[in-house]
């Protein structure tokens, strides 16, 4: 692959129209050589950048040392020779655009610089192996590392802004994992790189939490009413017998008909459970597709009652810890309950893991965690539309249906606001990962476009 950095040149110090000619002797700087070069992330360009310190009647400084600047805020110094010139071997960083400059200060004399810019791009590399995560190279399992070069070169060029982080997964093997420097936005992780707030991506996990109470018979089926899991309630609100019939599937496919605002308003009540409960009913339950966070709340509430347990303790014995995975952030509502709409914090890697838990059908190497039968009802067969066009919706799960090679294949996908996805691809064995900052805007679905343009090209 053709890798270009273009050299351009700005020089300050120096006489221009309609000012003082320059004083006799005054230095300047100009760069010889280095520019229309071939550079990679993390390699010296193939030729140095040189510049002059030359006298503006010609005449070469020599023996002066010129001060560099990286845009990474590195600086070194080096000394010109007998005929005024430094040559430097620059070692492009991670940045897609990078500067370098040369700057000269003689007593007495106006500070004069020079800057060379070059963009660096990324060349694909495979991850390392480690005990959590066995890597392989993207040839070995039949993906196109070119693709996914173009890829992190996009989002480190900026056409897509503010990407934390891309994982994907091949037959089981990480064969790509790349984070990006948060530039200018507020920091969405805790203790740095470890955890990631995955927003709404966490309702995908609720519904499997649910399918493993189904397992365990703690729900009887998700044809029971909702509210009867919530005995400690006496009576409610906006009361009507139609409730009676609001079933837990109903609540699974964002079907309720209560007369949710997805606004967040619930965060001002002392019972998140019960102020969802209180709603009026504004549809049959079952008829009309309207998203609700605080539902997702409601389901995962149920699930604890049942099991007589906090839900982010039932969650640790019977999900998280059959998968290899203990750090973790949990939210929790006044009442104290774990909150399983939002408000959820994963490393991405582990986001990856519960990717693979859905793609193995359930199992994790072998073992079985949630069944079969629900993996497949929750994430395939139970999608249907939601009235809004685009994407459908199953148990707590999006779902896109994919073109590739002539193929229309179903990819169910978690999805939090900001853009934190996680893609299973069935058909192709893979798994992708995305978290991002995009929280609160239009850019909240970028990683489907990433996914469509450039994840499932590579697959072969």
């Amino acid at each position: 692959m053709l890798l270009i950095v273009s050299v351009s040149l700005s020089s300050c110090g120096g006489g221009g129209s309609g000012e003082s000619p320059p004083v006799s002797n005054n230095p300047l700087l100009t760069v010889v050589s280095g520019d229309n070069q071939t550079g990679l992330v993390g390699v010296a360009l193939l030729s140095p950048v040189i510049v002059s310190l030359m006298t503006n009647t010609g005449a070469a400084i020599a023996n002066e040392n010129l001060n560099i600047l990286d845009s990474g805020g590195a600086t070194t110094t080096a000394q010109t020779d007998a005929a005024g010139r430094v040559s430097f071997d620059w070692q492009l960083g991670d940045a897609y655009s990078q500067t370098l400059t040369f700057s000269y200060q003689r007593a007495g004399a106006p500070l004069v610089s020079v800057s060379a810019t070059a963009v660096a791009l990324y060349q694909y590399r495979a991850p390392s192996s480690d005990p959590e995560w066995p890597a392989s190279h993207a040839n070995t399992v039949g993906v196109e590392p070119d693709q996914l070069e173009d890829m992190i070169n996009a989002i480190r060029r900026g056409d897509y802004p503010r990407v934390h982080s891309v994982l994907i997964a091949r037959n089981g093997q990480l064969v790509l994992e790349e984070s990006f420097p948060l530039i200018g936005e507020t920091s969405y992780t805790r203790s740095d790189a470890e955890l990631h707030y995955v927003a709404s991506a966490s309702k995908s996990i609720t519904a499997t939490l649910v399918g493993i109470a189904i397992d365990q018979g703690l729900i009887a089926s998700v044809d029971d009413s909702l509210y009867s899991y919530f005995p400690e309630y006496g009576s409610f609100d906006n009361w009507s017998a139609e409730k009676d019939d609001l079933t837990i599937r109903d609540a699974l496919m964002m079907r309720s008909g209560l007369g949710c605002a997805d606004d967040g308003s619930w965060e001002a009540t002392a019972d998140f459970v019960k102020t969802t409960l209180d709603l009026p009913l504004n549809s049959a339950p079952g008829s009309v597709w309207k998203y609700c966070t605080m539902l997702t709340h409601v389901l995962g509430s149920a699930v604890a009652n049942a099991a007589g347990m906090n839900l982010s303790d039932y969650a640790q014995a019977y999900l998280w810890d059959p998968i290899g995975t203990s750090t973790l952030g949990w939210t929790y509502s006044p009442a104290g309950r774990a909150i399983t709409g939002y408000g959820f914090w994963m490393r991405p890697r582990d986001m990856l893991k519960f990717g693979e838990l859905i793609l193995n059908r359930g199992q994790w190497q072998g073992n079985p965690v949630v069944s079969e039968q629900w993996v497949e009802e929750s994430a395939y067969t139970a999608a249907t539309q939601t009235g809004l066009g685009g994407d459908l919706y199953g148990y707590q799960w999006w779902v896109r249906e994919v073109r590739h090679d002539g193929v229309t294949h179903r990819v169910p996908f978690a999805a939090g606001d900001g853009g934190q996805m996680i893609f299973v691809l069935r058909d192709h064995g893979v798994t992708a990962v995305f978290t991002g900052g995009n929280y609160g805007t239009n850019l909240t679905g970028q990683p489907v476009t990433l996914l469509e343009q450039f994840v499932v090209p590579t697959l072969n």
